[in-house]
């Protein structure tokens, strides 16, 4: 069974636009998709919450179907860096 999952990456802010689109292009591949990636970047922002020494970041979300073996393969590879 397919199901619409959502991953929302949140990049350093002090990443180039080439730099985040390279990496979200490396997360997609595990995720075997075959349309085109449909980004909506939000730009760097202050984060409500410090993510380590982390203020600001840039918020990627990506929606995306998967089904329930593939997602926790995909889950093992998110990691806070």
């Amino acid at each position: 069974m397919t199901r619409e999952y959502e991953a929302v990456y949140i990049f350093d802010s002090a990443l180039e636009d080439a730099a985040i689109t390279e990496k979200l292009s490396r997360h997609h591949g595990l995720l075997s998709l075959t349309e085109e990636a449909k980004l909506d970047i939000w730009g760097r922002r202050q984060l409500a919450y410090k993510i380590g020494r982390h203020e600001n970041g840039s918020p990627t979300p990506r929606p995306f179907p998967s089904s329930s073996g593939r997602s926790s393969s995909m889950m093992a590879s998110f990691a806070i860096s």
